[in-house]
């Protein structure tokens, strides 16, 4: 017989995964399992301010809902902020689950010289199989800091003294926050408006043609289908009894009455409620009251209402419904359209007032970007006002704003902050919304001297060249031509009408050929990670590309398409390759 603790672990299970609160360290990173960790740091002399790759492997075996996670790791001690400057660097980590491998990459930026090594770092995870909390304990990495050196360009130094003090200069808020130029150019948003504007219009004028039945019984002139009925039974019967239960059924059916035998106050009372006109009111309380008189009295005493009558009643009150269901429709329409832009406009405020708007971020900016100049060699201070700067340019970014300012001061900020082709990035996406701005120029030609581009770039565009050539103004001529003639097609087509408007919609129907099944664009995409792999594949376990293994960070590619966060590029030699997510930002 098994004991009794070997038989509450049986049960146990993969149950046990679940770490206990019990002892459980502040520094716990979320891990259940067995681990190993390793260390390595590359270079390790460097000066003050220049970053130090650390890589922290895990190796092990870990329960699926508690592998190793960048966020919730917790390796570095709190005095390490005394002596480094510590940056994520996620784009390079590597995860491996099936094969027990996890490697995290980070940036350590020494804050002054006095650093011996790099020590403290330890993992705290939670032992499955001995059911306790473990903590291992990094090797501490020997490190050589020098004093802080001047900013190292290494491009012609003549160039440099000409543009350098460039870098410095600061773009004002009101060019931040600017419009971009809008060119006439053509857009595919212009060419789908003008091949689909023109057919609702051939749709809207069927519905003006064929649609007058609709309109005559809105004006009161063709009668519902419970009016339709009740007006056949009538006719079928000359019954009083009858008639009037035609007609209690008629109001059943068109207001929801729900008396049987009706008086004519109840009548009067309730078709008041329902809005109904005075006339048509006392139409139908004089009918029953004549009827109910006519019942209950000696033949001949009174008038009997006739079926006639009867006929009349319905009629009118069904055109008087029609006519007020009519009036009606505009008014609903129009209050649910107040309440939607109400709802919009209650939200937009609401945002409003959680995050600062952009001239006030674009204005914080610009402060940290100032105290960034002003600390002068104090690179510590200045690297964390330009990092403020670079961040709050990126929200900017991130909420549409494409003012030339903004990209200036965005790339000034990266190129400070020794984040080369951030900057290349920030250029690009410059003088794509601003062409031929002279100042984005000189600092994207100064940046691709910084990086190997030997290479020949690929083009920009693969848009065929006639596509190209086609100017705004011929599909602002073919659009409102083809709404004009859809209109008349819809409602009297006439055979050169129709031939017309067919002719109108050739240029744009090619022209979204052309877009949706035809070549893709190209967007142009600087590479940020330096070594980025080149693959065969959209996947880590294909083999690396035969002629380009690798690619340095700042190196310009085109994206010919994108399956998940995969981007497959165009190769200079013509040849097609992939690389892996994050390794490089689309010009947009």
């Amino acid at each position: 017989m098994l004991p009794t603790w070997m038989i509450f672990l049986f049960f146990l299970g993969d149950g046990a995964d679940e770490p206990p609160l019990a002892n459980r360290p502040p520094a716990f990173s979320g891990i259940v399992g067995q681990m190993t960790m390793a260390l390595e740091a590359s270079p390790t002399k460097v000066a003050v301010e220049e970053p130090i790759t650390l890589r922290v492997h895990l190796q092990g075996k870990a329960a699926a809902n508690y592998q190793p996670m960048r966020a919730k790791l917790r390796l570095f001690p709190e005095e390490i902020s005394e002596d480094f400057f510590i940056e994520d660097v996620s784009t390079a980590d590597t995860i491996d689950p099936e094969n027990g491998k996890w490697s995290f990459v980070y940036k350590l930026r020494p804050k002054h010289s006095k650093i011996r090594m790099i020590d403290g770092l330890r993992l705290a995870y939670f032992d499955s199989i001995r059911r306790r909390y473990q903590l291992l304990q990094g090797d501490p990495i020997a490190v050589e800091v020098g004093p802080a050196k001047k900013l190292d360009v290494e491009i012609d130094p003549a160039v440099w003294d000409r543009v350098a003090g460039s870098f410095f200069e600061l773009a004002q808020v009101d060019r931040v926050l600017e419009t971009p130029p809008s060119g006439l150019r053509w857009r595919p948003t212009l060419v789908v408006v003008s091949l689909l504007v023109p057919l609702v219009s051939v749709v809207l004028g069927f519905l003006t043609r064929f649609g007058k039945a609709s309109f005559k019984r809105r004006q009161g002139r063709i009668l519902s289908p419970a009016a339709s009925q009740a007006l056949e039974k009538l006719r079928a019967t000359e019954e009083l009894e009858a008639s009037a239960e035609i007609l209690v059924e008629f109001l059943r059916e068109r207001l929801d009455f729900r008396g049987i035998e009706p008086t004519a106050c109840e009548l009067e009372s309730f078709l008041k409620a329902c809005d109904v006109e005075k006339r048509i009111r006392a139409l139908w309380s004089d009918w029953f009251n004549r009827c109910h008189v006519a019942t209950y009295s000696p033949a001949g005493a009174h008038a009997v209402p006739t079926v006639s009558e009867a006929k009349t009643c319905v009629e009118s009150l069904d055109f008087a419904l029609n006519r007020q269901l009519s009036r009606l429709g505009p008014f609903s329409i129009l209050a649910f359209v107040t309440l939607v832009v109400a709802g919009w406009w209650s939200t937009g405020i609401g945002h409003a007032e959680v995050a600062p708007s952009n001239q006030e971020l674009a204005v914080r900016a610009e402060n940290a970007f100032r105290m960034g100049r002003e600390a002068g060699r104090n690179w510590s201070q200045a690297r964390r006002a330009y990092q403020q700067a670079a961040k709050d340019y990126y929200e900017l970014y991130r909420r549409g704003i494409r003012g030339s300012g903004l990209f200036q001061n965005l790339g000034n900020a990266e190129v400070l902050l020794d984040h080369w082709p951030a900057a290349l990035w920030a250029c690009q996406c410059g003088l794509k919304h601003h062409p031929n701005h002279a100042f984005l120029e000189r600092h994207r030609d100064l940046l691709r001297q910084r990086v190997d581009t030997s290479a020949v770039r690929s083009p920009t565009s693969a848009w065929s060249a006639w596509v190209e050539s086609v100017g705004t103004w011929a599909l602002v001529v073919c659009t409102p031509m083809g709404i004009w003639l859809g209109f008349r097609v819809g409602r009297s087509p006439a055979p050169w009408e129709a031939i017309l408007f067919v002719g109108v919609l050739i240029l744009p129907a090619i022209l979204a050929w052309e877009i949706f099944a035809g070549a893709e664009p190209l967007q142009p995409a600087v590479v940020i990670r330096n070594g980025t792999p080149v693959l065969t594949g959209n996947g880590d376990s294909y083999p690396r590309h035969a002629s380009f293994s690798s690619l340095p960070a700042g190196f310009e590619v085109v994206v010919l398409h994108r399956r998940g966060e995969w981007l497959q590029i165009g190769l200079p030699n013509g040849e097609k390759a992939w690389i892996p997510p994050g390794s490089a930002w689309a010009v947009e």
